[in-house]
């Protein structure tokens, strides 16, 4: 008897291999692909400072001008990571990245669609991130040039101190006008109403028309929240008034006369939670000096200021402990971190270098009584950026000046130095550099 043979399954299997064999170059779905070098220099809004270590990435492209459709991501060809601690986007949109180096500069390669003459460019450092639409030339090359962070989308507020000006720093690197007339009384300063980002008053110096910093603390905007969550970065100076932190009106402090008050309390228990929910919920924290119990007293667990040895790292020390530096000292304090150093040694300072030849930064501004960083507490994830031989109230010894810790999304940084030093300049001073850096960050 003859065995039948079904062919069926015979005839599916040679139409899949022809089918798979076959030249589908006509398929309107199929795009061809080039390579393109995109390359440029990222500069802070004052068009003159390199950042270093931003991360340039390519994200989807604007419409092709070609006509070309159904448009694919362009494929990694390099990652040129030899930046430390470069940052991969977190996002899954992008196709190709690199970080900047101390000047800045970028150059990467990235696959892109045959034909496509415009890619979107996405930039972001720290709590800045913009776009740029960029041009490929027909040879598959974008010289971006210059691309300057932008001062849009970021939200940034600065409380005024008596003996610490970190709104100049931030005029002097484009975030506003620098009075640089050295016969006038404000030479070196903000120029009043230039400023891109919000003044609140914490000494009583502003017009009356600027905000009080109690307000930061409020809900003006009626979205139920307090105002100091809608900003990205919140500068608090050495000098601000703390009347607003203290449980009780009898312990309302401004640092002009603290000497007269050195009455242990902590700080409102309500103005606590604001700021940590703050800074875990992504912002970012600067103070200096005498402004250290808003680290302090907030987040005791991270940096273990000069007190009581005693104290557990969960318990606030109590207020002002810290506050024993001796003034008018010189530091030639060491950097701790190589990026910064390698950054520091390409943007200039008001002496020229600013480096000195040891490859110490030289830091002056400390006031009377600065307030005296230990060490990082214990099992604390905390970063120290620069540490010198410093002197303080019956002791000497070498101290980390500025340090720094994350929480949540946020972060917290701290310099016991001031961030200007006690004349005026419209030129950059070290430690006013290292502050930039850390901006940044």
């Amino acid at each position: 008897m003859k065995r039948s043979i079904n062919i069926t399954p015979i005839i599916l299997l040679i139409t899949l291999f022809l089918i798979s064999c076959s030249d589908n170059s006509t398929d309107p779905g199929k795009t061809d692909t080039g390579t393109a070098s995109i390359k440029g220099q990222v500069q802070a809004p004052d068009n003159t400072t390199p950042i270093q270590g931003a991360t340039v990435y390519i994200g989807k492209a604007p419409a092709n001008n070609s006509g070309t459709q159904n448009k694919r991501k362009s494929q990694l060809i390099t990652e040129s990571s030899d930046q430390k601690n470069c940052t991969e986007p977190t996002t899954t949109s992008y196709t190709a990245y690199t970080c900047t180096d101390a000047n800045g500069n970028f150059e990467f390669e990235a696959e892109v669609d045959a034909g496509q003459d415009e890619i979107e460019l996405k930039v972001f450092k720290g709590k800045f991130y913009f776009t740029k639409s960029v041009t490929i030339n027909s040879n598959g090359v974008s010289d971006v040039g210059t691309v300057t962070v932008s001062t849009d989308g970021i939200n940034i507020a600065v409380v005024t101190g008596s003996y610490d000006r970190m709104q100049d720093v931030l005029t002097k690197v484009g975030f506003g006008e620098i009075v640089t007339n050295q016969n006038a009384t404000e030479y070196g300063t903000l120029k009043l109403g230039t400023e891109t980002f919000d003044l609140y008053d914490g000494d009583n110096t502003l017009p009356e028309d600027y905000p009080d910093m109690g307000k930061l603390f409020e809900d003006n905007d009626g979205n139920s929240n307090p105002d100091i969550n809608n900003y990205d970065i919140v500068f608090i100076n050495c000098g601000a008034s703390e009347e607003y932190l203290f449980p009780s009106k009898e312990k309302k402090v401004h640092h002009s006369n603290y000497y007269v008050n050195h009455k242990k309390g902590l700080l409102a228990e309500k103005k606590i939670s604001t700021i940590k929910d703050f800074v875990q919920n992504g912002g970012m924290l600067y103070t200096t000096d005498l402004a250290y119990n808003y680290t302090e007293q907030v987040f005791p667990s991270y940096i273990d200021f000069m007190g009581d040895p005693g104290v557990s790292p969960e318990e606030a020390e109590q207020i002002y402990a810290a506050e024993t530096g001796l003034p008018d000292i010189t530091v030639k304090a060491e950097l701790l971190d190589s990026n910064l150093a390698d950054w520091l040694s390409v943007v200039g300072c008001e002496s020229g270098s600013c480096i000195n030849k040891n490859q110490s930064v030289t830091i002056q501004g400390f006031a009377a009584n600065w307030a005296v960083i230990n060490k990082a507490h214990n099992g604390a994830d905390t970063q120290s950026w620069v540490k010198g031989p410093v002197e303080w109230n019956n002791g000497s010894g070498v101290k980390p000046l500025s340090m720094s810790f994350s929480l949540g999304s946020g972060k917290v940084i701290y310099s016991s130095y001031h961030t200007i030093e006690h004349e005026h300049s419209h030129e950059f001073r070290p430690q006013e550099r290292i502050l930039q850096y850390l901006v940044f960050e």
